[in-house]
């Protein structure tokens, strides 16, 4: 939470964009493949507007993921 209003799309926020990004995310699991046909692959939360940390995926408006999967011998 910030102490000032900063107005989207504004001066001051346009400027902030151009230093702070927030990062892309990683998710990194390893499974047999039985599991994956009964269970499925378990992705962390979408972000809400509240509670932001490395533990939630952020999706902008129109955005997209692309995920692969491979074998490991």
């Amino acid at each position: 939470m910030s102490p000032i209003r900063i107005r989207q799309d504004g001066m001051l926020h346009n400027m902030i964009a151009r230093f702070i990004k927030m990062g892309g995310e990683v998710e990194d699991h390893t499974a047999k493949g039985s599991v994956l046909m009964s269970a499925g692959v378990a992705l962390r939360q979408q972000f809400s507007g509240t509670g932001y940390n490395e533990n939630v995926r952020l999706f902008p408006d129109f955005s997209s993921r692309m995920y692969f999967i491979e074998a490991v011998e």
